[in-house]
């Protein structure tokens, strides 16, 4: 899978030292300027923690985890903030999906997203048949469930053509030699 980030070096290195066209756009320029901490630590590493979260990079560890357990999962382990609030961070999030992937990736992301909220609400909606209280009929819930599960095939289906173009698209991305193409060629800045 293309990406912007040339190394991810999210253990040991500084964002900003290891990616530093991501300086170029407005939005990360301002972010990046703004932290006044030695080495822009700070936004390093919230940056870090965006593109564990978004960066469908080859070296990322949590690439395939579900989206909401990412959440959880960086905050604990990578950022050791439980409690951190990524909604003040949304912009940033937003402009790196916009800069660091592909509309196509983007799409693999958003219906990644769409298809854990769907199997949660399957997991947690119990199973219960149509029944009568004080002769009003109560729809129960057997019915519509075996048709999510059922449709579930089709919408895996759509999921692997999403990861097949993926696939095709990294493929022509490649380069002689097998070196990574820069961000220019890439059409990424």
């Amino acid at each position: 899978m293309e990406t912007l980030v040339t190394a991810f070096n999210y253990k040991d290195g500084n964002f900003w030292v290891t990616n530093p066209g991501f300086t170029y756009f407005d939005t990360l320029k301002t972010f990046y300027k703004n932290d006044k901490t030695k080495g822009k630590t700070n936004s390093s590493k919230i940056m870090w923690a965006v593109a564990l979260l978004i960066d469908p990079h080859k070296d990322n560890p949590w690439r395939n985890t579900a989206y909401t357990e990412k959440l959880k999962l960086i905050a604990n382990e990578y950022l050791e903030e439980p409690s951190f609030d990524w909604s003040k961070y949304q912009y940033i999030i937003d402009e790196y999906q916009k800069r660091a992937t592909t509309e196509i990736e983007q799409q693999l992301h958003r219906f990644k997203i769409k298809m854990d909220e769907r199997q949660s609400f399957i997991d947690s909606t119990k199973y219960s048949l149509d029944s009568y209280d004080d002769g009003r009929l109560i729809k129960g819930t057997a019915d519509q469930l075996d048709k999510m599960m059922i449709n579930t095939d089709k919408i895996s289906n759509m999921y692997e053509k999403l990861m097949e173009a993926i696939s095709k698209q990294a493929d022509k991305a490649s380069t002689k030699g097998g070196r990574e193409k820069s961000a220019s060629e890439k059409g990424l800045l």
